[in-house]
């Protein structure tokens, strides 16, 4: 079903763009909200993301771990003479490689934490209490929603298709005070 519905490369092209530029690409990719809503729960007097908010994303992990590399890079190649759709939104001069480069070193760039994060309410909505986690991109941020498993899975996969693609590796990220957005 992700395949399906009208202007597959459009969405693809928009939701790539927007994590390169650090934005949500939520507006693109509608089929992925997950359908149970984001859960917090209270441990030792401190907020933290539950589990099962974690958990939401675990079906597009298993998806994106289960790609095949080979069969995907295949695919890009094929696709990138097709770029018009990136050249509607891009500035000039940007490639749709430079686009998929800059959208996976941004992600590959999260440093995932070895303990969980604490929140913080704000409003109806949820914050990183650690303030160098809460500068983190919109993009950045929806991979550390995912969890920190689901995310290793995600950020694997990318270090595995830059690779077959021929793309400089990215530092793998470290957690310490003064935490880093990366690339952006």
């Amino acid at each position: 079903s992700w395949m399906s519905g009208a202007d597959l490369v459009r969405r693809f092209v928009g939701a790539l763009f927007s994590v390169a530029d650090g934005a949500s690409p939520r507006a693109f990719v509608t089929f992925l909200t997950p359908r149970e809503t984001f859960d917090a729960v209270w441990r030792s007097g401190r907020l933290y993301a539950s589990p099962a908010s974690f958990a939401r994303y675990d079906g597009i992990a298993r998806v994106v771990g289960g790609l095949d590399v080979e069969r995907a890079t295949s695919a890009w190649r094929a696709l990138e003479p097709l770029a018009r759709a990136h050249q509607e939104i891009a500035p000039p001069g940007r490639t749709l490689s430079q686009t998929l480069d800059e959208a996976t070193a941004h992600l590959i760039a999260v440093p995932l934490p070895e303990k969980p994060l604490r929140l913080v309410e704000r409003g109806a909505l949820y914050a990183y209490a650690d303030p160098d986690f809460e500068r983190l991109t919109a993009a950045q941020k929806h991979l550390l929603r995912m969890g920190p498993d689901n995310a290793r899975v995600v950020q694997s996969k990318l270090r595995e298709l830059r690779a077959a693609l021929g793309m400089p590796e990215v530092p793998q990220p470290t957690v310490s005070s003064g935490v880093t957005a990366g690339p952006r």
